[in-house]
């Protein structure tokens, strides 16, 4: 009976050692699987952050990439224009007081105001209180898009230098294909109409004198060309091709001239 009771005794401290050595055992387990799901948080968190730079950058290339194809459009419908009207190129526009809608007080209209009542680009709805019209085309992706009145920005301006006219605007002459060189500026981006608080109403027309945003910039009335995409812009040609240019190209007054 006594050997019974000790076998007894044994065979319980037995069950209970067992089952500290378990719970030890979980406790050890639970342990380790907290800290190797730290580790792979970690891991996750630095790869994020190597590769959103990278995400970043290829989404800014597709935009870009977009924003060349605008320009492509615009440079179709130019060049549909020019042949409906006797191999001209468009001028800034006919009368200086143009407006945000493109339209003027007569029966003057901003360049981009003939591709779209003409219907060269195809238009959307009316956008503000001067019956303007607007089309994607004249949008690049990489702007954030204003509101209110501001909204009808326009991300492109043709060329002041050769395509505007005299300050008193009085002696505009329209150019003809044919008697200008074709490797120079046509339309490029340019500063959006109330940009950082700007009260330029001229984003419409780009020149060499206004320099280059955000650097090399004299002033917002100046009309210069934006670099945004890697301080570079997309120009698009007189001859109707497109071109990512750097600043130096677009500082030198050679590459605005029609001569």
């Amino acid at each position: 009976m006594k050997n019974f009771s000790s076998f007894i005794s044994l065979s319980s401290a037995a069950r209970r050692a067992e089952v500290d050595h378990h719970s030890s055992f979980e406790r050890k387990t639970a342990s380790f699987s907290l800290i190797e799901l730290l580790v792979v948080i970690a891991i996750i968190a630095i790869l994020a952050g190597m590769l959103l730079p990278a995400l970043n950058s290829a989404r800014e290339k597709a935009r870009a990439i977009s924003c060349v194809n605008n320009l492509k459009q615009q440079g179709l419908a130019a060049a549909s224009y020019s042949g409906d009207y006797y191999d001209y190129y468009l001028y800034l526009s006919e009368n200086p007081t143009t407006t945000l809608s493109g339209t003027t007080a007569g029966t003057g209209m901003a360049w981009y105001g003939k591709l779209l009542n003409l219907k060269y680009l195809p238009a959307t709805v009316v956008v503000d209180q001067y019956g303007s019209k607007d089309s994607k085309s004249f949008h690049c992706p990489s702007e954030q898009k204003k509101t209110g009145i501001m909204s009808i920005n326009r991300h492109y301006g043709l060329n002041y230098r050769t395509f505007g006219s005299s300050p008193s605007h009085a002696t505009l002459k329209p150019k003809k294909i044919g008697s200008l060189k074709t490797n120079f500026i046509y339309i490029g981006e340019s500063l959006p109409t109330g940009y950082n608080g700007s009260t330029n109403l001229d984003s419409y027309r780009v020149q060499h004198y206004g320099g280059v945003y955000p650097m090399q910039v004299v002033n917002y009335g100046s009309y210069p060309v934006f670099a945004r995409h890697s301080s570079k812009a997309n120009i698009l040609f007189a001859n109707c091709s497109v071109s990512t240019c750097d600043r130096s190209f677009l500082r030198d007054v050679k590459n605005w001239e029609e001569q």
